[in-house]
């Protein structure tokens, strides 16, 4: 059983009649506002949720707190069931004076589909006595396990632009710290890393996980996180390229990496040039990158992920990997095939940020998804990124 804590700040400016300016706290009265502390979480079928709802002090009167949840990817009764029942996808939640929490629970149920699936649960009315505050959204991911991998025999990696980071401080910090703890995978690329000082206080943050950067040309860093307890192997990180500037006016870094399952992988992380003036230098850097990778990893597990800042399909700069199909695969095509909604550029919408894979792992690949967390983080883009993460899943 995973407990979620939901925090309620609440205060109460009054004025004694000895002076008017002066401001006292008056226990249970008037006007409490709310927040969840999480904005999302991932649970497995099979597994339960309790969502607990504090409050900073006892209610001095009877009330209630009503929830909703939408979905477009979830039933009810199939997907998963709640405790008290949802009636018409709400639930009213009352309290007695003298209450400090309230709790429901969210069980995940197995099913016979491959898919995960999303429920955002919303605050939608409370007491008078309730003020709703900035975050009064949850999602719950609920992940598939109806072929059940375990903890060693899969590794899911992901690349991941952080748009400038830390983007709002601590706040970004923070934010990310608690979706990396709540994401299902053992190594993130990340890109836009300007802050070398906040990298390591979010490592520092980060319960389980490491992480180095490289300063690749003096600004937005490349960086990875991962899991000791996955990542059993972690060479010293090296650049391709360093005096080509025009191409790659960031260096690709490279690390080779072990897996508990066995599987050694060689990650080469990537931020070429953005914008329609630098089309020409994103060529120029596939056209270099390709003959390097055919003449040095011949037979290696390679997997070259990254903000491309392009796209992947017709007159794409990087057709001389997508031509070339029996020794390269760019795992997230059917991605940029489908509808803008998978993007991973969503404001423009666009999708520029891939996992290129070598042909010896195609064999290996059982998943790659887009990360939608615009629509479950409450602040997202303002505090996070403009980019979602992508990620894929090899099996050993």
């Amino acid at each position: 059983m995973k407990y979620l804590p939901i925090f309620f700040m609440a205060f109460l400016l009054a004025c004694t009649s000895e002076d008017v300016t002066t401001k006292v706290v008056v226990p249970g009265k008037g006007d409490v506002s709310f927040n969840f502390k999480l904005a999302s979480q991932t649970i497995n079928e099979g597994e339960s949720v309790e969502v607990v709802l504090g409050f900073s002090q006892p209610t001095s009167t009877d009330g209630f707190v009503e929830l909703a949840y939408t979905t477009t990817d979830a039933t009810a009764g199939t997907n998963f069931t709640a405790s008290p029942a949802f009636t018409n996808q709400k639930l009213k939640l009352t309290y007695p004076a003298g209450t400090d929490s309230l709790t429901f629970e969210v069980t995940a149920l197995s099913d016979t589909d491959d898919r995960n699936h999303h429920v955002l649960f919303s605050i939608t009315d409370q007491s008078a006595l309730l003020t709703a505050g900035t975050t009064t959204t949850y999602n719950l991911t609920i992940t598939d396990t109806s072929q059940p991998a375990t903890s060693t025999d899969k590794l899911t990696v992901v690349t991941w632009n952080v748009e400038q980071f830390p983007k709002n401080g601590t706040t970004t910090i923070n934010a990310i710290k608690d979706i990396v703890e709540n994401m299902d995978a053992d190594i993130i690329a990340l890109q836009e890393m300007r802050d070398k000082s906040a990298f390591n206080d979010l490592v520092a943050a980060i319960d389980g996980w490491e992480g180095q950067l490289y300063d690749v040309r003096g600004s937005i860093e490349l960086a990875y996180l991962y899991k000791p307890a996955e990542v059993t192997s972690f060479s010293n990180l090296t650049v391709l390229f360093p005096d080509d500037r025009d191409p790659f006016p960031r260096q690709p870094v490279v690390v080779t990496i072990t897996h508990s399952s066995g599987l050694e992988v060689t990650l080469i992380n990537i931020h070429l040039k953005c914008c329609d003036n630098g089309e020409a230098r994103r060529k120029l850097a596939s056209e270099m990158l390709k003959p390097y990778l055919d003449t040095n990893y011949p037979t290696q597990n390679v997997i070259v992920l990254g903000d491309y800042n392009d796209e992947i399909l017709t007159g794409s700069p990087f057709t001389n990997f997508i031509n070339d199909a029996d020794n390269y695969l760019f795992a997230d095509m059917e991605i940029a095939q489908n509808q803008s909604l998978g993007w991973s550029y969503p404001s423009w919408p666009s999708h520029i940020d891939h996992i290129l894979i070598s042909n010896e792992l195609t064999d290996n690949m059982s998943k790659v998804e887009t990360l939608k967390l615009d629509e479950s983080v409450t602040g997202y883009e303002a505090n996070v990124s403009d980019h979602r993460p992508i990620t894929a899943t090899f099996e050993n």
